[in-house]
């Protein structure tokens, strides 16, 4: 019979507690929530920010294929070459703009469902 209530226990630590050990332990689970909701908050105004540069470089980004179309029909081949190197750039920009975007939007996907 002991070993059965040890047992339980430790499988249910509440049980056990007196309610002034609860209340310190759900402060202390509140207060480390608090910075976990402060993060989230962060986060997430950081992702809607980035959401939002990257529909700026999406829309960047077909402009400058436009661009590009028209710059195929050109004639002068060293004009060609610095269109086409600075097309690469800014798609190459646009492109770590939306990587950062869906790693943000990770880890606030994450944090989220860790506070669940």
């Amino acid at each position: 019979m002991l070993s059965a209530l040890r047992s339980t226990s430790a499988l249910y630590p509440a049980i056990c507690e007196t309610p002034t050990e609860a209340v310190c332990r759900l402060t202390t689970a509140l207060t480390s929530a608090e910075a976990y909701e402060d993060a989230y908050s962060r986060l997430y105004e950081q992702v809607g920010s980035l959401i939002a540069r990257k529909q700026i470089a999406e829309e960047e980004a077909n402009r400058i294929s436009k661009f590009n179309a028209e710059i195929l029909g050109h004639n002068n081949p060293s004009q060609r070459i610095m269109y086409v190197d600075r097309i690469r750039t800014e798609l190459a920009e646009a492109k770590m703009v939306s990587i950062f975007v869906q790693h943000y939007w990770i880890l606030l996907t994450l944090l989220f469902a860790e506070n669940r």
